[in-house]
């Protein structure tokens, strides 16, 4: 998979949040993203919908507010996984979904 411009910096901020929260989703604001980036806040718009097309998140947009960004379940497609890195990473999406 490949992601475009600030998508990984965005996914980071994301991921990290929910792991602060043990959340699957946050309210995200994208200006406080782009501060920490060192972007601005339409660099974080086009990462947070860059990550939202190839179905990383899900988005719940509303006029005036911040994103609510929920982390989704992905299964690359033809991508063996080592057995230890299977049972953390489900560990790790159980987790942040609690």
């Amino acid at each position: 998979m490949r992601l475009e411009g600030r998508a990984l910096h965005v996914g980071v901020e994301i991921w990290f949040r929910a792991g602060l929260r043990c959340r699957g989703d946050v309210a995200l604001s994208l200006s406080k993203v782009a501060s920490t980036g060192g972007f601005d806040r339409a660099t974080a718009a086009r990462g947070l919908a860059a990550l939202e097309r190839v179905g990383l998140v899900r988005v719940e947009r509303g006029v005036g507010r911040a994103p609510r960004v929920t982390l989704l379940e992905t299964d690359p497609a033809g991508e063996e996984e080592a057995p230890e890195s299977s049972s953390r990473q489900r560990h790790i999406r159980t987790w942040a979904t609690k």
